[in-house]
């Protein structure tokens, strides 16, 4: 006898092959938005050579440029090394915003002089040199400001051009 499968049976878009899914595995991807379409890994990356990006997906490459968020700036922004320095403007400030004064809700580490002028004028290129440049990891250099304080500054984002 040949093994019973419960679940839903799906045919993989590369091989055509029948694949199965528990019904809890179908609604856990369904909450993502999809339903199972390969087989394999295999299948997917044989199924997905060629196939242009999403509507969303792009967008949301473009905002990143839009914002000059290149893959070394958002390197730098998401090392242990920054994390660490954002904690310390936070406990330094007691988690409040420096100018409305709100305590904790939606806080944001500023540098007070940008960082990317800074990376700019310096002439940092490469990741280690970031690390070892003392200016960026200033803690004096940082603030707390709430979100809407934040959006309002003058050097947020792309406001400030050199």
């Amino acid at each position: 006898m040949g093994r019973r499968y419960t679940g839903i049976a799906f045919s993989c878009l590369v091989c055509r092959a029948f694949f199965h899914r528990r019904p809890c595995d179908i609604r856990k991807l369904q909450c993502g938005g999809y339903l199972p379409k390969y087989c394999s890994l295999k299948c997917l990356n044989v199924g997905k050579i060629g196939q242009r990006r999403s509507l969303g997906a792009r967008l949301k490459m473009s905002r990143a440029k839009d914002k000059g968020l290149t893959a070394f700036n958002l390197r730098v922004r998401r090392c242990y090394k920054y994390r660490q320095w954002r904690d310390e403007v936070f406990r330094r400030d007691d988690y409040r915003c420096q100018i409305c004064d709100k305590r904790g809700h939606e806080i944001q580490a500023d540098h007070i002089y940008p960082l990317a002028l800074m990376m700019r004028e310096k002439e940092i290129t490469t990741f280690g040199a970031a690390l070892r440049c003392e200016s960026i990891w200033d803690v004096g250099n940082g603030r707390t400001l709430c979100r809407p304080c934040h959006l309002g500054t003058e050097t947020f984002g792309r406001k400030l051009t050199p």
